[in-house]
């Protein structure tokens, strides 16, 4: 038997893993693992802060900027419960971005969406 959420469920949930998810990091495959993500060159995990979820949906209210090494490339993000280690929530892939020399990478823009 399939089960619907309701809008109202489904943004308790997400403004939980709001309070869980407090930063994004960087990784040079998909999927991303700890394994793949980014080092040296002055990266690390960036803070992400949220709106409160609406219509099944919740993003980002700001637009962390990452310190990217030469050489690195840039093809998903992940969300951490820390700055280091921590619990691992979800990931996505992005454009991939290679960088020849070193540089800045901006998350513009992160939409979770249980609607789809």
């Amino acid at each position: 038997m399939a089960s619907a959420y309701s809008e109202a469920a489904k943004n308790a949930m997400l403004n939980h893993l709001a309070a869980l998810v407090r930063f994004v990091s960087l990784h040079s495959g998909y999927p991303a693992t700890a394994a793949n993500e980014l080092t040296g060159g002055g990266y690390s995990r960036q803070s992400i802060t949220w709106n409160p979820a609406a219509g099944g949906a919740i993003t980002a209210s700001n637009q962390p900027v990452f310190t990217v090494p030469a050489g690195a490339t840039v093809a998903a993000v992940s969300f951490w419960s820390e700055v280091t280690g921590g619990t691992q929530y979800g990931s996505a892939e992005v454009t991939q971005e290679v960088y020849a020399n070193p540089g800045t990478y901006t998350l513009e823009s992160v939409t979770l969406n249980l609607n789809k």
